[in-house]
């Protein structure tokens, strides 16, 4: 202090003397003058102090500083029989501390944290493995298949929980990324998890049991399904003491996302999302922005409705959750369609493809291609139509039924207008098969609008009224006056006679 190299300041905790620093220069000279043994023994022994004390972030500091104290040492000395012990416990800390990232929705730090969690162990410890599943999620937001080569290391775990928890995770991963494992493949390991947690009477893995099953029934566009299957991975995640996790976020913004699409009236959706709003910020209060955006649009309150969504997508953007930043690029240019603006939508689509493509995303990338298609479509552009329809088809998961029903339904209103009107309406057929069994309303009001100018281009003006009238009733009955507008304003411009 008298050189003034240091200088007093209030102290962390009330019984300690604080310094500090006079500046950061002087703090590194001082680092770099100790030998690396010696930054090592006060790196470890700094964690220890800290260790008693409660911080907010504690486990990251001490993780940190066990992290760095390991490193010194294996640079002294790779034989070091301490080394093992240090790096157990600094990998402990570093997992608890993503975990709890991942939680508050912090995706950038979670990656950061359970990466050096994981490098810090063995490539077969069981340790490690056992951290497969949570890391294999902080990954996916950033790219798909580091996260599945993750889970598919972790079925050499002895530890039956271990794979049975990796193993119904690459059940939901095989669906979104497009993995060539049939239903019947993700099916069974999905029960073969859930037997595993029923024997055990592991609650946190049956949550995930029926949180993968609502992936697979929302890929099957089977909303009310999907309800049910997230009110049961909550009632398991309250009995496990998870209510508050990352998972339990997750299922309630996949809750939250079905009320824009069962037949349950807007302004009731709306009362529902509200009776499970979030108290913290965090994924679930992202993904009600993003579902009530899309709701108040129903309603024509479109300033409202994108003030929402775009406050929820830039969230996921500074989270680190490049995935769903860019998928939300959909509700924003669903927004922008019902407002009556379909070229404000092709740049949100095309904003968001660029993200996703940047990512070698394959879960929403189709998904996104086909509306980009839809919008095109609507400004009669159809070449770009079949190049956009063709980008979506070579990265479709065989199981995706969304975009299977609108390369059909985009197919053939092409074919018809190049007056191939057999092959225009065997594709619609199909389209109206694979209809069968959804209860989507949007996607349902939607593929009916383009069945009924699909069979007015065949010269089918009967059948083509009987879509017609499905679309508007379906919107109608959910109260969607925006889509409902949009619907009728586009029969009209084919030539469908409405009532």
């Amino acid at each position: 202090m008298r050189k003034e190299l240091i200088r007093s300041t209030a102290p962390t905790f009330p019984e300690d003397e604080g310094y500090r620093f006079r500046h950061l220069l002087i703090r590194d000279a001082a680092y770099e003058s100790l030998p690396k043994a010696t930054r090592a023994e006060l790196h470890e022994q700094f964690a220890d102090w800290l260790s008693t004390h409660d911080l907010v972030e504690g486990d990251e500091i001490v993780g940190y500083h066990l992290d760095q104290a390991h490193r010194y040492r294996a640079e002294l000395d790779v034989s070091d029989p301490a080394l093992d012990a240090l790096a157990r416990r600094a990998s402990d800390h570093l997992a608890v501390a993503g975990r709890g990232a991942l939680d508050r929705g912090d995706f950038n730090a979670g990656r950061s944290l359970l990466r050096r969690a994981v490098e810090l162990l063995p490539p077969r410890d069981e340790a490690r493995l056992a951290l497969a599943a949570d890391f294999s999620a902080a990954l996916f937001e950033a790219g798909m298949d580091q996260a599945w080569d993750v889970l598919v290391d972790a079925q050499a775990s002895v530890d039956p929980q271990t794979r049975a928890r990796a193993r119904v995770q690459m059940a939901t991963w095989a669906l979104v990324g497009g993995y060539d494992h049939p239903l019947e493949v993700r099916d069974a390991w999905r029960e073969e998890a859930r037997a595993i947690f029923e024997e055990i009477g592991d609650e946190y893995g049956l949550a995930l049991f029926w949180w993968s099953t609502s992936i697979e029934t929302w890929f099957g566009l089977r909303a009310q399904e999907t309800q049910l299957a997230c009110e049961r991975a909550l009632e398991h995640l309250d009995r496990s003491g998870d209510s508050g996790s990352r998972l339990a976020q997750l299922v309630r913004s996949r809750l939250l996302a079905c009320y824009a699409y069962v037949p349950l009236p807007v302004d009731e959706s709306i009362l529902r999302i509200e009776s499970l709003r979030a108290v913290d910020r965090g994924l679930q209060a992202e993904e009600e922005r993003v579902v009530s955006g899309r709701l108040y649009a129903m309603k024509g309150d479109f300033d409202r409705a994108r003030e929402l969504v775009s406050g929820a997508r830039q969230a996921y953007v500074d989270a680190g959750m490049l995935q769903t930043a860019g998928s939300t690029a959909m509700s924003e240019a669903h927004i922008e369609w019902l407002a009556g603006d379909a070229s404000a939508a092709e740049n949100r689509l095309r904003d968001g493809l660029a993200d996703l493509e940047a990512i070698g995303e394959r879960a929403y990338f189709p998904t996104a291609a086909l509306q980009l298609a839809n919008m095109l479509y609507a400004q009669g552009r159809f070449d770009e139509v079949r190049e956009w329809c063709e980008k979506s088809r070579e990265t479709t998961g065989a199981d995706d039924l969304t975009n299977f029903l609108d390369l059909d339904l985009l197919g053939g209103l092409l074919l018809a207008r190049d007056g191939r009107f057999d092959e225009a309406e065997a594709a619609g057929r199909r389209a109206i098969q694979l209809l069968e069994g959804i209860d989507m309303n949007e996607i349902e009001a939607l593929a009916h609008r383009h069945l009924a100018e699909l069979f007015v281009l065949i010269e089918k003006p009967d059948v083509a009224r009987g879509h017609a009238s499905r679309s508007l009733e379906i919107a109608e009955r959910k109260g969607d006056v925006a889509l409902a507008a949009r619907l009728r304003e586009a029969l009209v411009e084919v030539g469908v006679e409405i009532s």
